[in-house]
């Protein structure tokens, strides 16, 4: 023993049986430091084909959410194409009514109104049933 109470170089460590205090021996066993490396290594726990399966599953769920997502998300999209559609619409139909309402002439302002009338109601019908209707076609 030392003086600071530690073993000499090469004296077993008596706390941990079958040990050396680190830095005191002066030869070092090569075979043993592989075994307790390849103990170590043991522990370490390798995947198997059940938590690839769970891994696989899990992967499915996380899809299917992506998908869903996907589907509200364009659904979203639809509204809001259909919202701004409809405040351009409600813009030039506001114009018009004001045009309409300078006019000086009963007969075009007559023609005017009723112009604004069955616009009014081809938008009513395209919001209680707006897939009756084509974006793409010019009105009739």
């Amino acid at each position: 023993m030392t003086k600071n109470g530690l073993p000499n170089s090469g004296e077993p460590d008596d706390r941990r049986p079958d040990s050396m205090i680190m830095g005191t021996a002066k030869i070092i066993d090569f075979q043993r430091a592989v075994a307790a490396r390849t103990r170590q290594g043991e522990e370490r726990r390798a995947p198997h084909a059940g938590d690839l399966g769970l891994f696989q599953a899990e992967i499915g769920s996380l899809r299917h959410q992506v998908d869903l997502l996907s589907v509200h998300l364009g659904l979203m999209q639809c509204r809001l194409d259909l919202i701004s559609f409809s405040i351009q619409e409600t813009t030039d139909f506001c114009a018009d009514c004001c045009e309409a309402m300078e006019l000086t002439d009963i007969d075009a302002m007559e023609r005017a109104r009723d112009d604004l009338r069955d616009r009014l109601e081809e938008r009513a019908s395209f919001w209680r049933n707006p897939a009756d209707f084509r974006f793409d076609a010019p009105p009739a």
